[in-house]
């Protein structure tokens, strides 16, 4: 067995667990911070704990990836480690939003190509559209004939 690698992955595997205790970290008095903004006179005291659900969830994880990226980004740290932290973080929050875009596109083709093989269901009439969200709401969806008229246009 090879061990050659090892040092550099140890390297690698340490940047990706600081990344990621370092948004543990701050996820929660980011949150209390963004509560108070969008809710100042708080109408809603449950804003925060709705932030922090929302940012479990892979989108949101993302998505506050990339606001503490921009937000460490915006303190222009000169230390080598803090920017290979803020790299991981922003190449995992890429990462994710690429793998959730890649599943709305290529869910609807998945769904074809099944039901093609299986032989049934094979009128090309399905929903597209986003994933709903874990607290119900309900992202539009569109039928796949309206859709693809809409593109031929």
């Amino acid at each position: 067995m090879d061990f050659s690698n090892v040092k550099n992955d140890l390297s690698t595997a340490s940047i990706r667990i600081q990344a990621r205790q370092f948004l543990n970290l701050v996820q929660e008095p980011i949150a209390a911070n963004l509560a108070s903004k969008i809710d100042p006179n708080n109408a809603d005291p449950g804003m925060k704990d709705k932030l922090i659900k929302f940012f479990g969830t892979e989108s949101g994880k993302a998505i506050f990836g990339i606001l503490v990226s921009l937000i460490v980004e915006t303190f222009g740290f000169e230390n080598d480690m803090i920017k290979a932290i803020n790299k991981e973080i922003r190449i995992e929050s890429m990462a994710v939003i690429g793998d959730e875009v890649a599943d709305v596109v290529m869910g609807p083709l998945r769904e074809v190509l099944s039901n093609f093989a299986s032989g049934k269901n094979n009128d090309f009439n399905f929903k597209i559209g986003a994933p709903s969200m874990n607290d119900g709401i309900k992202l539009p969806t569109i039928e796949f004939a309206e859709a693809t008229a809409k593109i031929k246009k």
